[in-house]
């Protein structure tokens, strides 16, 4: 099994009690990237800076020497284009990959503006995606013939997909505890950032995070999407439940539209690792 990457805000003295593990660092002020790249990587590995700012991206100011460090940037939206130009050329030289909210329909168009000048970007789904824009950036992300920089989810999934294994989709966003385990400050352990507010906890301490495989809370986190198959509605009968793992159905009932997306999702995938294959 490999060891479980660690998600959790930048506190300093948890850090100090590690070494030899990865971190992804929860972040909501950009001030403190570089310390945070030199308090990790002292003694430790960084996955990413998961950086989430309630701004948008054209009113934020990033400095050249931050190249190199792995970012993950979640915000509103674009903001004022001839504002985001200015800081266009930055961005270009950072390992930096922008996340834009799903729930906003303008946001799809700025994706694809983002991903044509070679910045690396991506949605963040949720159940209720409109689930026709969500599929109309997939056929751009994977068909189209002009240059761009990779779209996230597609890009994840045209590069995991097999179909004779699930796709967790929920990597993207450090929720799936098959690789990442979630940390407060007083080392308290959650499967997700969810449960982890809510008090949820698994564990305690790096010593269960080294015998974690055998920590039963944990072994049914990663088994639960076997739940499913307990029901008689819903995803139990969804062709396309191995791409979605549940995550993504609206119980409401007013946004079904995901397992039309999630299997054209699985078809679209299937055909990029033919062509692929075909070296095409």
């Amino acid at each position: 099994m490999n060891k479980p990457v660690l998600v959790t805000a930048f506190y300093p003295d948890l850090i100090s009690k590690f070494k030899n593990q990865t971190f992804v660092i929860h972040s909501k002020r950009a001030e403190e990237i570089r310390d945070i790249y030199n308090t990790i990587t002292d003694h430790n590995g960084l996955f990413c800076i998961d950086l989430a700012l309630n701004d948008v991206l054209s009113t934020l100011s990033f400095d050249e020497s931050l190249e190199g460090i792995p970012i993950y940037l979640s915000c509103k939206g674009m903001g004022n284009f001839r504002d985001f130009l200015k800081i266009k050329s930055v961005l270009s030289r950072l390992n930096i990959k922008i996340f834009f909210p799903a729930d906003a329909p303008g946001n799809f168009t700025e994706v694809k503006i983002l991903s044509s000048l070679g910045i690396k970007s991506g949605i963040i789904l949720s159940p209720l995606n409109n689930w026709d824009l969500v599929n109309d950036l997939m056929v751009y992300s994977v068909y189209s013939k002009a240059h761009h920089a990779p779209i996230e989810p597609f890009q994840y999934a045209m590069e995991h997909y097999d179909p004779l294994q699930l796709l967790n989709l929920g990597s993207l966003y450090f929720n799936n505890p098959a690789q990442f385990l979630h940390l407060d400050r007083d080392e308290n352990i959650a499967i997700s950032h969810e449960k982890l507010i809510r008090g949820e906890f698994i564990g305690k301490g790096a010593g269960t995070i080294k015998e974690i495989h055998k920590n039963p809370a944990y072994l049914a986190a990663v088994q639960s999407w076997q739940e499913y198959f307990m029901k008689t509605d819903g995803c139990a009968y969804c062709k396309s439940w191995r791409v979605c793992l549940g995550e993504y159905y609206d119980h409401s009932g007013k946004n079904p539209g995901c397992e039309a997306f999630f299997s054209d999702l699985m078809d679209t995938s299937e055909n990029y690792k033919k062509i692929k294959q075909n070296g095409r």
